[in-house]
C-alpha cells in the first residue's frame, strides 16, 4: 500500500509541475533531492470505502 500511494504521490507531483519546486531542489531544504519525501508530505490519500485501495 505504501509504494502504490508513494507511485501516485509522485505522479500527482510531477503532474502540478512541483517536481522542480525549490523545496527539492535547493541545497539545504528540508527535502532537497528528496521528491518522494516532499509528495508524501504535500498529498493526503485515503483508503476507498467501496474498494479498499
Amino acid at each position: 500500500l505504501y509504494e502504490d500511494v508513494r507511485r501516485k504521490a509522485l505522479m500527482r507531483l510531477e503532474y502540478e509541475g512541483l517536481h522542480k519546486s525549490e523545496a527539492i531542489t535547493m541545497s539545504g531544504a528540508r527535502f532537497y533531492n528528496n521528491p518522494a519525501g516532499f509528495a508524501m508530505n504535500r498529498y493526503a490519500y485515503y483508503v476507498c470505502f467501496k474498494c479498499k485501495k
